[in-house]
Order: structure tokens, then sequence, then C-alpha cells
């Protein structure tokens, strides 16, 4: 907690102001609810927008809205892969945007790793090992929802996240705005016809130009934003209740989230309780260490069964992903016992017809709990590869405490202890090709 009192970018809130949604499709009516009453704007960042009657119901509602008022300013930021993803058959992210393009601005980040020949031979359904635009923001007038869910049809109907509302945070608010809008400058810009145009403050094309040039751009860009959030915000003293931004790109640069956690993984404090969730647990070789050697605390880490993975069910190559993730959890089993840490243990969801995409933590301390809640999966690709938001909500509010750990225990309510028995059912079967490859693979995941 110290770095982050040290980074200097902190907003107080009022704890009553913090709404935990608990549903997906909670999750859903919120956002056409918000849509129907903003007055001044709506930012929306995802991975990308689904095409289902779900979706359309938003580009209808923010259509609308438009209409009743031209003032509203409403910018989404998607990844230009899975935005255009299905692009031909007229089911893409872009498809049902066209509609509102030339009364909103529709941005799509196309990585600047994906170039040359690695973009001509990897298809559409491959190139996002690359990297991704992956923050989840959404923003109605002055009020923040973050969250890990894309906006997709399953997010809203049967796959567990993590959802939560700020309310009149006027500041936080602007500062993710203009995050997107970072973001969305250094962007393809989509218009009524279906052309994508670089944004004219773009001096080097993503995947085109100096990519050096390019990265350098955007990091500038992005630490404008957070610096200028800095000046001019004095420290607030008293509250129980405050907010940290947590951005992390690493492609260019930024790491604030890594910087946050090495500290928080090594950890020395028997009496904390930490609870790590990831739809895709993947830790990386050094959050393994910190957690395993250079801790010393409880840990439970929360992960989807193979029947909750995202991938379970899915075709061609993808349909071994579910195995590859059983095949980390065997490694990180044997790491616990390499270590000898019999405080840690690794637990997974899993619910019928469901899948789990919840991530985040949760750090108790009895007096204090501090939780993150964000896109990131704390793996190899949100450390390197993708763009990430999450915040830290740091709090001694007796009502919030209990509201963030009946988040947490709700979502163990589902859970199953992972050990040696659970690795040798046979819906965890791991092959043989699956465990060799995924050494190297698990780097893009």
């Amino acid at each position: 907690m110290e770095y982050l009192k040290e980074a200097g970018l902190e907003f107080c809130v009022d704890a009553n102001s913090i709404r935990i949604i608990e549903t997906p499709s909670e999750f859903f009516d919120l956002i056409i609810e918000r849509i129907g009453s903003a007055k001044k704007r709506v930012y929306l960042s995802s991975l990308y927008l689904g095409s289902g009657k779900r979706e359309t119901a938003i580009v209808d509602g923010l259509s609308s809205r438009l209409d009743e008022n031209e003032a509203l300013d409403v910018r989404i930021l998607l990844d230009f892969l899975r935005g255009t993803r299905g692009e031909k058959e007229g089911k893409s992210s872009t498809s049902l945007l066209k509609k509102i393009a030339d009364k909103a601005k529709i941005y799509l980040f196309h990585t600047p790793e994906l170039r040359g020949t690695l973009k001509s031979v990897l298809g559409e359904r491959n190139n996002e090992i690359v990297g991704l635009q992956h923050m989840k923001l959404y923003v109605f007038d002055d009020a923040l929802l973050i969250s890990g869910a894309n906006l997709s049809d399953s997010y809203f109907t049967d796959r567990q996240d993590r959802y939560v509302l700020i309310e009149n945070s006027k500041d936080i608010s602007d500062f993710f705005c203009s995050i997107i809008t970072a973001v969305g400058s250094h962007s393809f810009q989509l218009y009524g016809d279906g052309e994508k145009n670089l944004h004219s403050e773009c001096t080097q094309h993503p995947f085109q130009g100096n990519a050096i040039e390019y990265c350098t751009s955007l990091r500038d860009r992005v630490l404008k934003v957070v610096e200028e959030a800095k000046i001019g915000k004095e420290r607030e003293e008293g509250g129980d209740t405050v907010i940290y931004p947590l951005i992390q790109m690493g492609m260019i640069g930024i790491d604030e989230e890594y910087q946050y956690l090495k500290r928080l993984l090594s950890s020395k404090n028997p009496s904390l309780n930490m609870t790590l969730a990831s739809g895709y647990f993947n830790a990386t070789d050094e959050y393994e260490r910190l957690m395993l050697s250079d801790g010393d605390y409880s840990l439970k880490i929360l992960m989807a069964a193979p029947d909750a993975n995202g991938f379970a069910g899915a075709s061609g190559l993808s349909q071994y992903i579910p195995s590859m993730y059983s095949s980390i959890a065997a490694s990180f089993l044997a790491a616990i016992d390499k270590y000898n840490r019999r405080n840690v243990e690794l637990v997974e969801w899993s619910r019928k017809g469901w899948s789990f995409h919840a991530k985040g933590l949760w750090c108790d301390r009895g007096d204090r709990i501090d939780t993150v809640i964000g896109s990131s999966n704390y793996g190899y690709r949100s450390l390197h590869r993708d763009l990430e938001a999450q915040i830290v909500v740091s709090t001694t509010n007796a009502s919030l405490m209990k509201r963030l750990r009946e988040e947490r225990n709700n979502l163990l309510e589902f859970t199953s202890l992972v050990d040696r028995s659970a690795l040798r059912r046979i819906d965890h079967h791991v092959p043989t090709l699956v465990s060799f490859f995924s050494k190297v693979l698990r780097r893009f995941f």
C-alpha cells in the first residue's frame, strides 16, 4: 500500500457510493439503465461488442439517446482484431456500431506487435494472441462501472465476472475517460460507411509505421493523463475508503500493476488473508516465486474448473486450452510442495451451464480490506501483451468490508479444492502434447 501512496494518484470516495453488482443480468440491466439516463457522456471500453439481441439493445439505446441529446459525448474503445472479427459476414462489432459511428466516436486499437509477416500468417482467430485492448471501463456521466466483463451476450447471462459501480465519482470517471481518449488517439476510428481511418493525432501507423515511435508516442500520451490527474490533486485526509487506479500496458513500458503486485505478493504478514481470482490463472515465473518463496501469508487461488473455462466446448486447437490450464495448475501445485507453503491452496469454480471469468484480489487484514478489480488475469499476457486497467479499493468502512467479503464468499460457494486427486479426474486429463507445448504457449495466455 505504501507504493500506491507514494505513486501519488488516489481518489477518496464515500464507501456508500460503491455498489457491488452480483450477476451478469444485473450488469446488463445497469448498462441499459445508465445509457437511457445519461446526460453528459457515455464512455465504454471493452475487448469487443457482440452481435446478438442484447448487444443490439445497447447500440439502439445509445442511438436513441444521441437523437434525444445531441450534446451527449459517446466514445467506445474496442480492440481492432476482435472488433472486426466476422466483419465479412456482417457479424462483427463494427457491423453493429456503424449505425452510430457518425454520431459517436468509435475507436479500434490495433497492437503494434502484430505486423509484417506475422500479421499476414496469423488468421483472425489466432492473431489476438499477440496482444489486445483488454480494458473494461464503463462510464456514465460521473459514475464508473469497472469490470472484467466484455459487452457480449454470455457476459450478460451465464458467465460469472466481477462488477463494481462507483457513483458520484467525477474525478475518477474523468481520469478513465481521459485514458480511453488517450488510447483512442492512437487507434483507428470507425465511420458510418464502414471505413476505418487512423486517428488524426496518431503520427505513426501502428503496424506499418515505426513501432518504437508509435509506442513512445502512446506511452507519452497515457503518462500525460496520469501526471495531469496528479497535478492540482491535493491529498485528502480522514476518509475511510480510497481508490488507486492501476494502468498496465507492458508493450509500451507502463507497469503500474506489476509494481504494485511485486510488492504485494512478497508480503510477509502471516495474519494477511489473500484471495486471488482469475478465469485464466497463469502466474508468471516471477509472480509464482513471490507468492510461494518470498511471501508469507494465507493465499487462496480461485480459478475456473475445466468445464467453466471460457474455451470449454470450443473446436479446433482451442478445445485444448482448458487442458493447458489444468497443466498449469499441476505445475503450480508442484511448486507449492517445493516451497512447502501449507497455507496456499488452489480451488476451482464450477456451476452447471456457466463459465467463470471473474478476476481480482481480496486482501483481508481484519480491520482493512484492499480489493483489486479490473481487466487483468495476472498472467503473462496481462503483464506484457495487453492494455489493462484496474483499481485498488482500500477501505476500513465496516459496511463495505462486509459487502466485499460477501462478494468473495459468494464466488467461493461454487468451488472445490484442486489437489492431486482432483487432477487425476478425467476432466483434468492433459494430453501429452498439450503438457509439452503449454510450457511455451503459456506466454501467450
